[in-house]
């Protein structure tokens, strides 16, 4: 009987070590979605394309972020801004299912890590506000990661926000999201400004998965343009 249990325990134990390995191996391929949802309105109407969700797709160091908008008049209007990030640099373009301007729909603004290290950089000069850690409120779990209840400082409101954040990966958001550029690791729940509206980003799913390599290519119906280019491409177009 004694050899059983001990037959038993090794076997327990060797799961145990198992699960805390799998639970500690990095997050290199897959999809992490965020849910979005209105906390407070700043007056009434607002914008009429609203936030719903956000779609994070990583395959090692490559990155696709897409933020869905949908009209609230119309749910077949919908709009995507999309920023890929390869190792050629970084994308920001939009998509639409009905788009106002053809030329935006063949263009997409382009610039190298050091451009786009620049622009974080330039916002910080030009007084834009970013959010920091103040205090860890609570350790949790969140997606079985392991996670962070935080209270930040910073930003540009009087009432300080509390955030979800994880430091078991590291996914960078701030070029879309510019007042979470500061925060360490990867935000799972955090507030954003719309126009006054106060949106709440929450994950609700990350899936380890193989994704194709086409994701994190510009499609080649879009012209790659800098900020200078793309800006006077626009001012030209009748």
């Amino acid at each position: 009987m004694n050899f059983v249990k001990r037959i038993v325990l090794s076997c327990l134990l060797v799961l145990c070590l198992l699960s805390s390995l799998l639970a500690q191996r990095p997050f290199l391929e897959g999809v992490i979605s965020y849910k979005a949802d209105t906390i407070t309105q700043a007056e009434p109407g607002g914008p009429p394309l609203f936030p719903t969700q956000t779609i994070v797709y990583k395959k090692g160091n490559a990155l696709r972020i897409e933020i869905w908008r949908v009209n609230k008049f119309d749910s077949t209007d919908i709009m995507k801004d999309i920023y890929i990030r390869n190792d050629k640099g970084a994308y920001l373009y939009t998509e639409s299912t009905k788009p106002i301007n053809r030329m935006l729909d063949s263009i997409a603004l382009f610039m190298t890590h050091e451009e786009e290290k620049q622009l974080l950089a330039e916002q910080a000069l030009q007084g834009m506000e970013f959010y920091t850690v103040d205090r860890v409120l609570q350790k949790t779990t969140w997606l079985n990661l392991p996670a962070e209840k935080v209270a930040l400082k910073g930003g540009s409101n009087q009432t300080l926000p509390e955030a979800v954040i994880t430091r078991a990966i590291d996914i960078t958001l701030g070029t879309l999201f510019n007042s979470v550029s500061k925060l360490p690791g990867t935000p799972l729940q955090f507030m954003l400004d719309e126009r006054g509206w106060k949106i709440q980003l929450t994950a609700t799913s990350l899936t380890a998965k193989a994704l194709s390599d086409t994701l994190f290519r510009l499609d080649a119906k879009r012209k790659p343009m800098s900020m200078s280019q793309m800006g006077g491409e626009l001012s030209d177009f009748k």
